[in-house]
């Protein structure tokens, strides 16, 4: 890693504001405490690349969705019968009050869920093949190198995130307030293009995804529960590549780590000195 002035500042700001001597603290706190703040600062020039890509998955999810809607007549015969399904024409006309209309809600997004999981957990495999989630350092060559090698792989963890957050966010227009509640925690991870940030989307999205699944099979939705299974999978898969991106992450921390406890080290100095000099 190539310690820039940048990097040098942002350091002396960060000491400063440290309370105690950095010998309080062992390596490993050091050097988490700064991961998430650190992968920030590297990745914010692929906020717009990285964007791109989850809002297009949103938008694929949306399609898919109309596509399911359209199947809602045919499967509120099936689980109503004819004559109470005839004004059952969209997802509106449901009264998700009742546990059939409920039944039939879910039926209809099996097909959706099931694809999205698939692919989801394909997208997150290939990411994590990226051995180096860090760009050498934050300047824009630096940055423009690691998109030329990597940007593309990377793409697929913003796909996948996006393909969680486009599910969350139908789920709470439909009035589930879990679903509305977990896609607003996913707009604000996912503003600034930072990739251990989506992780952290994609994992606390896919647990609220598996909980509403687990709530499908409960009003006997059939393949509810692989469905919620699934979600778990994508969760996994999102995790594996979490590790990756917080062990290229320290990887570049080690090596500020020791200017970092020089730099604290001359603040304590410079702190005694003014202190013995009032």
């Amino acid at each position: 890693m190539k310690i820039t002035r940048k990097e040098i500042r942002k350091l002396v700001k960060e000491e400063a504001k440290r309370e105690l001597p950095i010998s309080y603290y062992s390596d490993e706190m050091i050097i988490q405490e700064g991961l998430l703040d650190f992968l920030g600062g590297l990745f914010g020039a692929f906020k717009k690349f990285f964007g791109d890509a989850w809002n297009e998955a949103e938008k694929d999810i949306k399609g898919q969705w109309s596509k399911a809607e359209t199947d809602v007549q045919s499967i509120a015969a099936k689980i109503l019968g004819k004559s109470d399904a005839k004004e059952i024409k969209s997802f509106d006309d449901l009264d998700m009050e009742k546990k059939d209309h409920k039944k039939v809600y879910f039926s209809a997004l099996i097909g959706v869920s099931a694809a999205a999981i698939e692919e989801s957990v394909a997208l997150l495999n290939n990411a994590a093949g990226i051995k180096d989630w860090t760009p050498a350092d934050d300047t824009e060559e630096a940055a423009k190198k690691w998109q030329s090698e990597n940007g593309e792989t990377a793409l697929n963890l913003f796909t996948a995130t996006g393909n969680a957050g486009g599910m969350l966010k139908f789920f709470g227009e439909k009035g589930m307030k879990s679903a509305a509640a977990a896609y607003s925690d996913y707009q604000e991870k996912t503003k600034d293009g930072n990739p251990a940030q989506a992780v952290e989307a994609i994992i606390s999205s896919v647990k609220v995804l598996s909980d509403i699944w687990n709530f499908a099979e409960q009003v006997d939705v059939k393949d509810a529960g692989k469905v919620s299974d699934g979600w778990d999978q994508v969760g996994a898969a999102a995790q594996k590549v979490g590790q990756a991106i917080e062990a290229s992450g320290k990887e570049q921390q080690k090596e500020s780590l020791e200017l970092r406890k020089l730099i604290n080290h001359m603040i304590i100095e410079e702190r005694k000195i003014i202190k013995e000099n009032k």
